[in-house]
């Protein structure tokens, strides 16, 4: 997954969009899940799904998330508590926001089916718009937060699934490091 942000000076932070900075992002590869989750190309259909996507693909995202989700959260994050982030999740379908919506209620998030209401909001109103769909959600959560953090995931074919934090830019605060600029680019699993 991939994205651009573009401001002007004059946009930084204002009250209808407010910035946030991103700090480290990572990415993880299921291992044997080539087949679960396919895309294709072609002349006639464009970007599709090759109807390629496997039962066995929630178990397997489900098992990852339950063992490498904290750990994710705390290499982007740092000392941020669970509930004090909000939550930006690629909606590959309802039954993987149900589960992500567990999974963070079990790290004690209170009312996390909140916290995903525009990930199910965009599922709901557009579908599962593949990667751009984390694009909308992100920027619907920038606009609507209270929060100083946000931690951010969308899955791609493979299934990879890509992870990141962010943080409320401050007039006048110095950029965080990251641990990609330092040179520890340990986010890669």
């Amino acid at each position: 997954a991939g994205c651009a942000v573009i401001g002007r000076a004059s946009s930084r932070g204002n009250k209808s969009f407010p910035a946030f900075e991103y700090l480290d992002m990572g990415a993880h590869y299921i291992p044997d899940t080539r087949h679960v989750l396919t895309i294709s190309v072609s002349e006639e259909l464009g970007l599709y799904y090759e109807n390629s996507i496997k039962k066995e693909l929630p178990v397997k995202l489900n098992a990852t998330l339950a063992s490498k989700f904290p750990t994710w959260f705390k290499s982007v994050l740092g000392d941020v508590n669970f509930s004090d982030s909000s939550y930006a999740v690629h909606p590959g379908g309802k039954k993987l926001l149900n589960n992500f919506e567990s999974l963070i209620s079990d790290y004690g998030v209170k009312d996390a089916s909140k916290e995903l209401q525009y990930s199910y909001k965009n599922l709901r109103e557009y579908g599962n718009l593949a990667s751009a769909a984390i694009i909308f959600i992100l920027g619907d959560v920038c606009r609507n937060t209270q929060k100083d953090s946000i931690y951010f995931m969308a899955m791609g074919p493979g299934v990879c699934l890509e992870y990141g934090g962010m943080k409320r830019y401050r007039p006048g605060s110095k950029a965080s490091k990251s641990n990609k600029s330092s040179g520890n680019n340990t986010n890669l699993t």
